[in-house]
This record gives structure tokens, sequence and C-alpha cells, in this order.
């Protein structure tokens, strides 16, 4: 895991200077710096030592014959295999960037189909002076550029691109879709002006006639359920494919640690751990609040003890929660929720015990249908297709979550596919409109469209569960790399191996979902490995308050006093009333406050002054 920065003009010097790109991002990176400057190309590194902890393999990364030259983020779990293939290139190290050079040679850009891993790089091929650059198929690992006139400049962060841009501007158009719910995630525009960002699953080309991107992944393509396939077939090779995407991330060569919650997910993790490492404890961690009652924190340890795991519990407290947002937003460099401050326990106690890797169960909720809101669609789903009976055995044993307020739940979800959504989003939104100032309004009236839901197929479950991917797990994917790159920590996501993700949506639906029961395909191909009370309980309901509710109420007071600043009077972004609303912590209230609240806070500390080197005040958190 590491930072990139480069530069590349093909008609002179590069302007801007990389060792500062560096320095912007070396928190992803903190072993080593190292940057090199060809004609045309300025290539920048920041380097988090996983595998081969040689400086052999510190980047930038030059070939045998040093006609390429590469800079890398992420892993490629599978070079052994790649290693073997490529028999013809003379191999100087033991670690996963000299094969991106070897595949690329051989196999030219279509190289990016063979890796299995999570990645974005960019490599400059100076016999054809071609620039060729790719990110990991779900977006785990980000990639932001500028593309302004004759140079193109990239960064694994956008203030790695602040000695290029010098001061930082807003994009008021993806600030008003944030604002408004739209999903702003497969945009290539972020919350920067001229900042643009490579999307999941594409690479880009980079040659003197110009930019030219494009998908080489399609998650779409992927969606081809074998109606034939028997559930002794759907866990047999579900169980195959977790348990090599596990065995693929646990390679490393510092120590690897968990993060546990004690669900499903993370519990079969920690099975596949168990089967990669038999004879070892692995660290553990697992965030708690002070309000979680005994019985839960020995459930915790037994359920570690059974699985192997040395597992800490780690009190969710922070010092000092107002600079704990500045730093929050300067890592985030978007708007995020409270939730966050999770992330931030659990990675700054594995940073403290010498943890550099950390394996969390992301991903599986997407896949294995873990989502609440799946009910919903998959029973529209029986109905259309008159499957009465199922339709009403799904509706008999739905989560008792779904009893209350029923059909409320199901009218509001169906909206939220149906092609009338965005009308109903827009009639919706008296209370927001009456928050902002005109010129925002405007922004948002002026749009031709929202983005909707989109329909892949004519399954109202796979649909929701495609649009996840490429909304809310995209969201996690961002607060995931942002916040362990802020305490230098690898993360790594085995629900998110691409071969397991496609064999999930070959998979019918009527195996997700059996009686109730959720994430059926995972809980009955694990279920004599699992500890009982890994599915006894209901989604969320052990460790149900895993944030302290006083820290959740001090950490929103804290965000909403941006709203009482002279800065944000001054700037006007919204209507008056809300600078002097007294009633800002109203329940009702507070979701959309917070919101405008990281608006502010997000020009208060990216926008309103020049940002230099070194930066101080992150030290003091």
């Amino acid at each position: 895991m590491c930072g990139i920065v480069g530069a590349i003009n093909y008609k002179g010097n590069p302007f801007g200077d990389i060792k500062l790109m560096v320095d912007f991002i070396k928190h992803r990176g903190p072993d080593t710096q190292k940057t090199t400057e060809l004609e045309f190309v300025k290539f920048g590194h920041a380097r988090l030592r996983i595998m081969d902890l040689s400086s052999k393999a510190d980047q930038p990364f030059f070939s045998s014959d040093k006609s390429i030259v590469l800079v890398f983020n992420g892993e490629i779990y599978n070079f052994k295999e790649l290693k073997a293939q490529l028999n013809n290139y003379s191999f100087q190290t033991n670690c996963d960037t000299e094969v991106i050079i070897a595949a690329y040679h051989e196999w030219g850009i279509a190289c990016v189909d063979k890796f299995i891993g999570m990645f974005a790089f960019v490599l400059y091929d100076k016999k054809n002076k071609v620039t060729f650059g790719a990110r990991d198929r779900f977006g785990i690992k980000p990639l932001f550029y500028v593309h302004q006139e004759d140079q193109f400049s990239f960064s694994s962060e956008v203030k790695g691109l602040i000695p290029i841009l010098g001061k930082l501007e807003p994009n008021y158009e993806v600030i008003v879709d944030y604002l408004y719910d739209t999903n702003f995630e497969l945009k290539e525009d972020v919350f920067f002006a001229n900042i643009k960002q490579l999307l999941p699953g594409q690479y880009f080309l980079l040659r003197e006639s110009g930019l030219e991107t494009n998908y080489y992944y399609s998650l779409s393509d992927q969606i081809n359920p074998n109606v034939g396939m028997t559930d002794i077939q759907a866990k047999s090779e579900f169980k195959k494919q977790l348990t090599q995407s596990v065995s693929y991330r646990v390679q490393s060569d510092v120590p690897v640690g968990l993060y546990f919650s004690g669900g499903v997910d993370s519990t079969a993790v920690a099975i596949g751990i168990k089967h990669a490492f038999p004879d070892k404890k692995i660290q553990s961690y697992t965030a708690i609040s002070k309000n979680v009652v005994q019985s839960e924190k020995d459930i915790i340890k037994s359920m570690s003890d059974s699985l192997g795991l040395e597992n800490k519990q780690v009190k969710s407290e922070f010092k000092n929660s107002k600079l704990l947002l500045i730093k929050t937003m300067w890592h985030m460099e978007t708007p995020f929720s409270p939730s966050i401050f999770l992330d931030h326990v659990l990675n700054k106690e594995a940073k403290n015990d010498g943890i550099t890797v950390v394996i969390e169960g992301q991903g599986a909720d997407e896949s294995q249908t873990g989502y609440l809101h799946y009910y919903i669609p998959h029973l529209v789903d029986c109905i259309k297709s008159k499957n009465w009976k199922r339709a009403y055995i799904i509706f008999k044993y739905r989560p008792k979550q779904l009893k209350k307020k029923y059909f409320l739940i199901l009218v509001r979800e169906f909206f939220r596919y149906s092609k009338l959504y965005n009308l109903f989003k827009i009639k919706s939104k008296p209370l927001i409109n009456s928050l902002l100032s005109q010129k925002l309004k405007d922004i948002y009236s002026n749009k031709t469209t929202t983005q909707p839901i989109k329909k892949v197929t004519d399954s109202h479950l796979t649909n929701f569960q495609y649009n996840d991917y490429k909304s809310k797990l995209i969201r996690v994917l961002r607060v995931k790399d942002r916040i362990s790159m802020a305490y230098s920590r690898e993360l790594r996501v085995p629900f998110l191996d691409h071969n397991l993700v496609n064999f999930m949506f070959k998979v019918p639906n009527d195996l997700k979902i059996v009686k109730g029961r959720q994430k059926n395909i995972l809980i009955t191909s694990l279920i004599d490995d699992l500890p009982k009370s890994t599915y006894s309980y209901s989604k969320n309901d052990l460790l149900r308050e895993k944030l302290n509710s006083d820290i959740h109420k001090k950490l929103l007071k804290n965000s909403l006093e941006y709203l009482s600043t002279e800065k944000a009077r001054e700037r006007g972004l919204f209507h008056s009333s809300v600078y002097t609303d007294s009633n800002l912590m109203d329940k009702k209230r507070t979701g959309i406050y917070w919101k405008l609240s990281q608006i502010e806070l997000l020009h208060q500390v990216f926008f309103d002054k020049e940002i230099t080197y070194p930066l101080s005040f992150l030290d003091e958190i």
C-alpha cells in the first residue's frame, strides 16, 4: 500500500514540485519516499513496505531494460502465478510491482485483465511514448488527475495535486449533488474544480494526441444467473472462491490482523485466516462503546477464542473531537458521517500494536444480499413472476425490522427503484430547498436530470445489488482507504475479489434469501465452522451501539458549530436562517444540518487559505 504522484508533459518539462507532491501524501507510505525525473515525465512514490521489504522493491520502479517506469499503489495478489507465466522476463525482486511491468511487456494494456487485487498504477513506456494507468474493478484504491493544456498530473489523493494547482477551488455541481442526495459516486468530477477521478474498472492511455479513458471491467456484464445451479453447487463454489480470496489476502511480509465485529462477514474471514494460519493466533480488533453490556463482550471473546483470534476490544473514545473533525476532512477530502470515527479507533489501535495489514469483511452485504432493503425488491420479483408460494414464504419469514410499518417501507423502496424515482426525490425536498442559497438552488434546477437507479436486468433485487456496488459501496471504500491510510495501515477486503463477485451474480436469487435468512449461501456454506452466536443474532443486534451516544452528540455539536462561524455567514451558501437557528440539534433536522456543516468544514479546511507543507495541525490530534 502506497501513495503515487506524477506529471507528464509531452511538449516539455512538467511543472510542479514532485517532491512536494509526495510530501502531501507520505502518510500513505511512511517507509520511503522517492522520485524520478525523465524527459517529459516526473514520478513520485511513498512506500508502505508490505511485500519484499528490500530497497530493490522501492518505487518508482524501472523495467530491467529501463524502457518502462512504474508507480503503483495496492496489491496484485496473484503475482506469483503471473510470475510463473512470464518466463521471458528477468525478474530482480520478489514483489508484485515488477510483475505489472513484466505483464505489460507480455500482454500490453490487456495485462490489467490478468490482475487479481486492489490497485491504482501509472506507467510510462518510453519506447512507445505512451502513459498507461488503471484502477481496480471496484474502486478500492483511488486515483485523481488534472488534465490542463499540455500537462497530465495524477495523485492517490487530491492533496497531492496542490503543488500543481496552487489554490484548490470548490466544484459546486458536485456539492449540490451531495446536498440533494444525487448519486455523484460514478461521476469523474469530484468536490474540487478541475480535478477528476479515474472510475472503478477504468484505464487510461495518454499520448501526444491526447487522453483516452475506457473500461476494462463492467459489473453489468457479469450478471448472468445460472437458473440450473443447485444449492449444493452454489455453496461449494462459493466456499472455494472465498477460501482462495482470503488466502491471497493473508500474503504479507509484515504482521496481519483482522477487524472483527462478531457478524457473519468478519467471522467468515476469520475462518479463512484460521485455515491459512492454523497454528497462529491472529490479532483482531472490535470497536465497542462504554454502553456495551458485559454479556456481549463475553460473546465476542468466546467467538474470538473459538476462531483462533487474539481479540482486543477497543473503546470508541476521543480526546478532541473538534480537531478530529478537521483531520478527518483533511484525509477524506469529501463529506463523511459520524460513524467514520470507528475506523479511527480501530486503525489507531492497529498502528499502536504494529499491525500493518488488516483484513475486513466489507463488501459481503452487496454480494450476499445482507442489506435489509433487499427484501422488498426480492418480494416484488416473486410477485412479478407470479410465484405466489415463494412470495408468501418471503413475507411470512420477513425480518422483525420489517414487521412494523412494513408497507411504508415497501412503498419507499419501490419509489427508490421505479422510473418515477427522480420526480419523487425532487418533490420530497422542501426542507433542503428552504435551507440553501439561491445560488445552490439554481445550480440544481439547471441540471438536465438527476442520476436514476440504473436498470441492468429485469430482477429488482439484482438491480438493487448492482446499484449498491455503484454507490453505497464506493462511499464505504473511500472511507476505508482514507482512514486506514491516515494511520499508514493497509486494509484488505476478501469479499471484493472480482472472481467471487462475478460468481455471486451467477447464483440464482432464490438461493440467496431463503425463509427469511439473508446471506444464505455464506451462512450455510460455512455452517460447520461458524460459532452459533454468529448467526443467532439479527443483523446489527450484537454490539448495536459501537459509538457512544454521547460522543455521537458531541461530534454532531462540534460539526454544527461550523455553521455559526463568521466565515460561514460571509460565504452565504445557505439561507440566512441556518446561521441563526438555535435548534440545530433538533432530531428532525440534524441529518440535513450535518450535511450543511460538512460542506462548510470542507471550505474551511481546503478553500479558505493557502495550504502549505508541513501540516503541523495534524500532529496535534
